[in-house]
């Protein structure tokens, strides 16, 4: 009798190994999706911090020219003579009146005075100057004369602010009316019809300076400032009308 040997059981088939095109292209366009993300998040997060530091670039810059701007007009019209003089006025034609006490603002400029040394200085101001604020400097040909109105305008100037990294747009001086009731200033004597209305009065000079620049790396960076100014010297008004240049009544 034939004897029936068993059948050897056929060897397991081996597992795959490696990934499939599919798999292999899934996974690199996940990783394309995450790097593509992380790229941007990046590139979000430099132009942020880029902007921000022209942001506090521009809003340093802006501070700094601002008070230098606003501690040289705060001292238009300071006389060292003032206190051996006349009482003055803007309107005063006597020779012992103070001669500095000129203000001359505007938009994109302002002209003024005050004593630095010697008995006459040329005139003072800050402009803007396609795009760039220039103070004026002590000049040599400085206007002469005591009258008392002088506007003549600066002839020397120099670079406030940085016309490679800060472009400013707008530059306005304006007088700024406070609402206050103008101080009247008491005469030995009252008027010709009994009151005190020819007595002078004191009015406080304020102005105001609106400055407004941009960022020359990047134009849409913008900043304005604006800032209040009271003069030192105040303005005394006469209003005697018989006489327009005398103080108090006769």
């Amino acid at each position: 009798m034939l004897s029936r040997r068993p059948r050897r059981a056929a060897p397991p088939r081996c597992g795959q190994r490696g990934l499939s095109i599919v798999e292999l292209m899934v996974g690199v366009t996940i990783g394309l999706l995450v790097v593509a993300a992380s790229a941007l998040l990046v590139s979000g997060q430099l132009t942020e911090n880029r902007r921000l530091l022209l942001e506090t670039q521009l809003q340093q810059d802006l501070r700094a020219t601002a008070d230098i701007v606003v501690r040289d007009l705060r001292r238009a019209g300071i006389w060292n003579e003032a206190q051996s003089s006349a009482v003055w006025s803007t309107e005063n034609p006597d020779p012992q009146c103070n001669r500095y006490t000129t203000v001359t603002p505007g938009s994109g400029s302002v002209v003024y005075r005050y004593y630095r040394s010697g008995d006459n200085n040329s005139a003072l101001g800050i402009r803007l100057d396609n795009g760039v604020l220039r103070s004026a400097i002590h000049a040599a040909d400085a206007v002469s004369g005591s009258t008392c109105l002088q506007s003549a305008t600066p002839a020397n100037w120099q670079e406030l602010t940085d016309g490679r990294s800060v472009k400013v747009t707008r530059f306005d001086v304006e007088w700024l009316d406070d609402g206050s009731t103008p101080e009247p200033l008491p005469c030995a004597k009252l008027c010709a019809d009994g009151s005190t209305d020819c007595w002078p009065v004191l009015r406080v000079r304020l102005l105001k300076v609106t400055i407004e620049a941009e960022s020359v790396a990047d134009p849409s960076v913008r900043r304005a400032l604006q800032a209040t100014v009271k003069l030192r010297n105040d303005d005394i008004e006469f209003r005697d009308p018989a006489e327009p240049t005398r103080m108090c009544p006769a």
